[in-house]
């Protein structure tokens, strides 16, 4: 499933949303994964130096033998949609089939390099996600987390019809 934009208010340069299993990825693809990865893990140690907590990072090289590791257990629950401006991937979302309820999917992940946000290609990234996720699994309920002070991303989600659910989560430090 692919989709296309080439639209001046979005980018003058054709953005394309490709959803892929991990064995379809090739080897410039996770390492381009990797790059948005660490980039996604470095805003996340960000936030969590500002709530007083430490984030331990891993190093792009690890980053890298992971996503290499998810490609060779070769899982058809787990999905990846690229984000690419001509052969450059710009962003993703990673989704998977909850294996613990029968009737889910979750978007685990979803990240656009900045250069490219507010143009409403994330709106676009969460919108073909969905999609291919309904494709995939017709009926399924999707759920997507946010940090609760990233409200741009909380009012977008609203905006598509997620609803927020309201849950408590407890650290031990």
């Amino acid at each position: 499933m692919k989709f296309f934009i080439n639209d001046v208010k979005t980018d003058p340069a054709s953005i394309t949303f490709v959803n892929k299993l991990p064995a379809e990825l090739t080897e410039a693809e996770l390492v381009e994964l990797s790059r948005l990865y660490y980039a996604f893990e470095l805003r996340m140690a960000e936030f969590e130096k500002e709530q007083g907590r430490i984030r331990i990072l891993n190093t792009e090289e690890e980053i890298i033998s992971d996503f290499k590791a998810i490609k060779e257990e070769k899982n058809p629950a787990d999905r990846f949609v690229l984000v690419q401006a001509g052969s450059t991937i710009v962003g993703y979302a990673c989704w998977i089939k909850s294996s613990w309820f029968e009737n889910a999917a979750i978007i685990e992940n979803i990240f656009l390099s900045e250069e490219y946000r507010g143009r409403g290609i994330g709106k676009q990234l969460v919108e073909f996600t969905v999609a291919a996720i309904r494709e995939a699994y017709p009926g399924v309920i999707i759920s997507i987390g946010v940090i609760s002070s990233n409200t741009k991303a909380k009012s977008l989600y609203n905006y598509l019809g997620f609803s927020q659910l309201v849950h408590e989560s407890y650290l031990l430090k």
